[in-house]
């Protein structure tokens, strides 16, 4: 296993949008497991882990690491290609100006999957939704956010642990890729 595996192309960067391939990523750096194992371990049913998997495999961010008969059935156990995967600076630029705070929401993740302890990952919390807004109510949700941010009181200098909290509002096309 390579100590850092970098992402290049941003389809594969997108295998990381989700919360329950970033837990299965800090447990398969850890230790090679089988789908049934990462379903028991998510409470979730094998094949929509099975899915998971596939995503992660197409993307190079899990490979299998060795296989093994039991009761007439071969079991794949999956392992992470790295024990840390960052993304290339490159991933996602953008250049129209309309897309300036979206290239420093995905500058500012890129930063924090720099930094993820991938024992850990299983901590974190991830929330995508996609809304239908006004322009006025998208302000207002990002003030809202905003003030909710700054009234989470921190902890005293040498306490607690270091989160990233990243929440980006931008406006989307109707089309669907």
């Amino acid at each position: 296993m390579k100590r850092v595996h970098t992402v290049h192309r941003p389809e594969d960067f997108k295998a990381l949008a989700d919360a329950r391939r970033i837990k299965m990523l800090g447990w398969l750096a850890g230790e090679a497991l089988t789908v049934t194992q990462l379903a028991d371990k998510l409470g979730e049913l094998p094949a929509t882990v099975h899915h998971h998997v596939k995503t992660l495999e197409r993307a190079g961010l899990v490979r299998i690491a060795h296989t093994r008969e039991k009761s007439g059935i071969l079991e794949k156990y999956y392992r992470a290609v790295a024990e840390r995967i960052v993304a290339d600076q490159d991933v996602g630029q953008l250049s129209e100006p309309a897309a300036i705070a979206l290239d420093a929401a995905a500058s500012a993740l890129r930063a924090g999957l720099n930094r993820l302890d991938p024992r850990r990952a299983d901590l974190g919390l991830v929330a995508i939704e996609e809304l239908r807004l006004t322009r006025e109510q998208a302000r207002e949700l990002a003030s809202r956010l905003g003030k909710a941010l700054g009234e989470v009181e921190g902890c005293e200098p040498g306490e607690g642990e270091p989160w990233l909290a990243l929440i980006a509002l931008y406006p989307l096309s109707e089309r669907r890729e």
